[in-house]
């Protein structure tokens, strides 16, 4: 038994720290600022954080710390709502959160309240409850810190929980019902749905154990932290390989699934459009038009893909449109992220300079992406790949030999 417990803490410590550098990546690192992939790894830092807190339970360090048990405690309210927030902000293409979404953090401020007297307690009272808890897992579905809710603590987190999840599986069903009045279904919609529908289905199985313990009390049998915690990774690694296999998926739905513009028509037949709120949480079909135009025009004339290491902050100051929403654009309006729009456009700029260049030919590779503004060798032979199907020499060897037939 020391051996299996051993190995699972190996496995789940390891299953956090992956999640943990896969958020930290996401946010942090990955080019994409549009809100739903930083919800995303949100959503995968709080199981993480989980997975690694709750596999510390089958080790001493909470006798060592005390002072550390429960200090998590309000994730488990958080995560059904950045898991709903996640699937609310890829329906609805949107790149602010309004005022009503942060309505949903108030049971997790509630259920952080009532957990400050046990905050509070001298050492040797919270080391007590610790003893305890080692002694008797089963106290996980009592949660005896919580003083004024005891035992109603797990399931005011199970059907909170499960009413966002329903929200969860509403919003991706009402999404799936209008998608198929539209005359036709752009490819990477339909997978980023896929992905979704899996995303909330994964989600489901912590909710599907919470709901069987208190149907059929498996904590008197089983270790159900242990169980807990093995969904937790599931939803870990699922996430993980899912982004490494499709990360298309952290770009949305590609389009405009926004109505059109409202109008109105003056008593003289003439047709308006009514003002827009500064507020909108979304791009309206009129600002998609006006940063299209604008983004499009500006590479067009200033070419600043060519200038290596250009970041989206420099274009959005450049533009003046917030990173924010420019990003959300650019992930709708082109299906792709900000950092495969440049090479795109550094890939089209070097088609027209082989046609066009009598040297162009004498280049080297390296000298062909450093003129087109690439940074290194790999990723100029990588995105050539990516749009043409084919490597930069036999690509533009392909060229060659047609403007001599020419």
């Amino acid at each position: 038994m020391q051996f299996t417990l051993n190995w699972y803490f190996v496995f789940a410590f390891f299953t956090g720290i992956l999640g943990v550098l896969v958020a930290c990546i996401l946010y942090f690192i990955n080019h994409n600022q549009s809100l739903s992939p930083r919800l995303l790894a949100i959503n995968l830092l709080i199981l993480s954080s989980l997975v690694i807190i709750n596999s510390l339970t089958f080790t001493r360090f909470f006798l060592a710390f005390p002072h550390l048990w429960r200090v998590f405690a309000w994730t488990h309210f958080v995560l059904p709502v950045v898991s709903y927030l996640y699937i609310y902000t890829v329906i609805h293409q949107t790149f602010l959160l309004t005022r009503k979404n942060y309505l949903l953090f108030i049971p997790a401020v509630i259920y952080t309240l009532l957990l400050v007297p046990f905050y509070l307690l001298p050492t040797a009272e919270k080391l007590e409850i610790v003893r305890r808890f080692m002694e008797d897992k089963t106290l996980i579905a009592l949660e005896p810190e919580t003083f004024l809710l005891k035992s109603w603590a797990i399931p005011a987190k199970l059907i909170y929980g499960l009413i966002l999840l329903i929200g969860q599986f509403w919003l991706l069903a009402r999404w799936r019902k209008n998608e198929l009045k539209r005359s036709f279904q752009i490819e990477q919609n339909k997978t980023t749905f896929r992905w979704l529908f899996l995303f909330t289905s994964v989600m489901s199985i912590f909710y599907l154990l919470l709901i069987v313990e208190y149907s059929f009390h498996l904590s008197r049998r089983y270790d159900l932290a242990l169980m807990i915690n093995f969904t937790f990774s599931i939803n870990i690694f699922f996430i993980c390989i899912s982004l490494l296999v499709r990360p298309a998926i952290l770009y949305g739905f590609k389009g405009w699934l926004q109505d059109a513009p409202q109008k109105d028509i003056t008593p003289g037949g003439e047709v308006l459009l009514l003002p827009v709120s500064p507020q909108r949480p979304s791009l309206t079909l009129e600002q998609r038009d006006m940063y299209k135009q604008q983004l499009e025009k500006f590479f067009l004339e200033k070419q600043p893909y060519r200038e290596t290491g250009y970041k989206i902050k420099t274009l959005s100051d450049q533009l003046g449109i917030p990173s924010y929403q420019l990003s959300a654009f650019i992930n709708q309006e082109y299906g792709k992220n900000f950092n495969e729009l440049l090479n795109d456009y550094r890939v089209d700029y070097l088609v027209k300079l082989a046609s066009t260049s009598s040297d162009f030919y004498q280049f080297t590779l390296e000298a062909m992406g450093k003129k087109a503004g690439f940074k290194t060798r790999t990723t100029f032979i990588t995105s050539v790949k990516k749009r043409k199907n084919q490597t930069p020499s036999d690509f533009f060897r392909k060229i060659l030999a047609e403007d001599k037939d020419l």
